[in-house]
């Protein structure tokens, strides 16, 4: 199944009163797959328990790229987010934008304010 994408208007950065406006493909998420969803999805395919914290995680490798792919943000909790986005290049009209406008996908990772807030604990050393 493939990533959904719809159509958004934007704007020109850095140019006052926001310049040419383009349209341009942009990821349509399906919805959020949740950890507690991956966490039965992997024990359906397993006999892991939880201290087996290793073993899940290269599960969770092996079943996010499927659930990416499909169009779906992976949520980890207090982790964060993965999502696949998009570049792709503008069309003067919505009716001229297709999936060719594509022209790099990249799976992102997302921390959790959680763990951005951690952040401003970390110690940077010479």
């Amino acid at each position: 199944m493939p990533i959904p994408y719809k159509v958004v208007r934007r704007i020109e950065p850095g140019v006052a009163g926001g310049g040419k406006r383009t349209y341009h493909a942009s990821p349509n998420y399906r919805g959020t797959i949740h950890i507690t969803d991956l966490a039965k999805e992997i024990s359906m395919m397993s006999s892991l328990s939880r201290p087996d914290v290793l073993a899940v995680l290269e599960a969770l490798v092996v079943i996010a790229p499927n659930h990416l792919g499909n169009g779906y943000i992976l949520s980890l909790g207090n982790l964060g987010t993965l999502r696949v986005v998009t570049n792709s290049k503008g069309s003067d009209t919505s009716g001229e934008v297709s999936s060719s406008n594509i022209y790099k996908k990249r799976i992102r990772y997302y921390p959790s304010h959680e763990l951005r807030n951690e952040l401003k604990n970390f110690k940077m050393g010479d």
